[in-house]
């Protein structure tokens, strides 16, 4: 394991939330990086249908920064699973 990595993950819920209609159920931590993207994918296309929503962008942009700091890890700290084809 990697415990320093780990401990510098983002975090997958957004700081500032608050009731919605929507359950939205971030991937963790150790998911893979093509499941962070999906999700970020399906958030883009809910929100134009929920533009009201308040939670939408601050899960997008929380989506967006884990993929963003991800990519900043050099491969031997990467802890999270593997994309799959």
């Amino acid at each position: 394991m990697h415990p320093h990595w780990i401990a510098r993950h983002p975090s997958s819920i957004p700081e500032e939330r608050r009731w919605s209609p929507l359950l939205i159920e971030p991937p963790g931590r150790f998911s893979a990086t093509g499941r962070w993207q999906q999700f970020r994918d399906e958030l883009a296309r809910l929100l134009p249908a929920y533009a009201g929503d308040p939670n939408l962008p601050h899960y997008l942009k929380t989506a967006d920064q884990v993929i963003a700091w991800r990519a900043t890890v050099p491969p031997e700290g990467r802890f999270w699973a593997v994309d799959r084809d």
